[in-house]
Order: structure tokens, then C-alpha cells, then sequence
């Protein structure tokens, strides 16, 4: 099973389907690109995190129930 990132600004949802697992650079770019994004939820996998840091220093970083 594998996990995908997602994204939210105050207006909506956007499920990454685009980002491969297991590359930082590769969602800290599709984050950079979306400068509305406030929340990232995804597991604690560190490249999600170093990625969303890079990407999206803005946003809040949270894991989903499933990863706790």
C-alpha cells in the first residue's frame, strides 16, 4: 500500500496523484507550485515532511488517523 501526500487550501481539497512516494524535491516543486496550500496531511515518512517544509514552509503539517 502506498500513501500520496494532500493538500488543502480554505477552499478545497487536492489529492497529489502526480507526486511519486519517496522523493522530497519532487513535492517540495508540486507544493512550491500551489502557493495557496495551508494544510499538508500525510504520514511521517521523513521525505513527506522535508518535502512540505521545502515546499510549502507556510503550511501546516499534520498526519491523518491512519498513520498515528
Amino acid at each position: 500500500m502506498s500513501t500520496e501526500p494532500c493538500a488543502s487550501t480554505s477552499r478545497h481539497v487536492a489529492r497529489s496523484t502526480a507526486v511519486p512516494i519517496g522523493k522530497a524535491d519532487t513535492l517540495a516543486v508540486w507544493l512550491a507550485e500551489r502557493p495557496g496550500i495551508e494544510i499538508v496531511c500525510c504520514d511521517r515518512a521523513p521525505f513527506f515532511a522535508e518535502g512540505a517544509t521545502r515546499g510549502a514552509p507556510q503550511a501546516l503539517q499534520v498526519a491523518d488517523r491512519w498513520h498515528l
